[in-house]
């Protein structure tokens, strides 16, 4: 990846918040049966950052990573019935063209993404979330239990999770 010169935006007006949903809807038309990045490899985002930088060859993966990250009571990730779509992952406004942390993931990875970076952005995250297609009740109920991985994730340390590679038994 190398830097390209150009304008750090502050804020974006409601024209380019609709033409990054129009972006944004297309990608979750593109699909891979392979989660993780583009190329295969690490895994990078602020969801991996905390506890290593993993590989995933499986969605089943993906899942027992981030469900390591979650107490022994309350709800688990399930992660296998849905699509694995083309997601950005780090819409930050100083980041947009930055494709480091892009992959096929669920669709609402992108909205648990927006909502985790929303009080730092003056509204811009929030004002997408709202423009995106709504997510199902059952979609809302996976981004809270991944925010809750997430955060355990800064939280506490997972030794389990160290490391380049991850298969759901270690």
């Amino acid at each position: 990846m190398e830097y390209i010169n150009g304008e750090i935006l502050n804020s974006v007006a409601s024209q380019q918040i609709d033409q990054i949903v129009k972006i944004l809807s297309h990608f979750s038309t593109i699909q891979c049966q392979r989660p993780g990045p583009l190329q295969p490899g690490v895994s990078r985002c602020l969801l991996w950052e905390e506890n290593g930088k993993p590989t995933f060859e499986t969605i089943e993966q993906v899942e027992a990573w981030l469900n390591l990250r979650l107490p022994d009571v309350g709800p688990k990730l399930a992660l296998k019935e849905y699509p694995l779509v083309l997601c950005h992952l780090d819409l930050a406004l100083r980041n947009i063209v930055d494709w480091a942390s892009a992959g096929f993931y669920p669709r609402f990875f992108e909205i648990c993404l927006l909502k985790i970076t929303a009080s730092k952005d003056n509204g811009y995250g929030t004002s997408l979330i709202s423009r995106l297609e709504k997510l199902t009740d059952d979609e809302e109920a996976q981004v809270s239990i991944l925010e809750r991985s997430y955060y355990n994730g800064i939280r506490y340390s997972f030794p389990k999770c160290r490391g380049a590679s991850f298969s759901g038994g270690s």
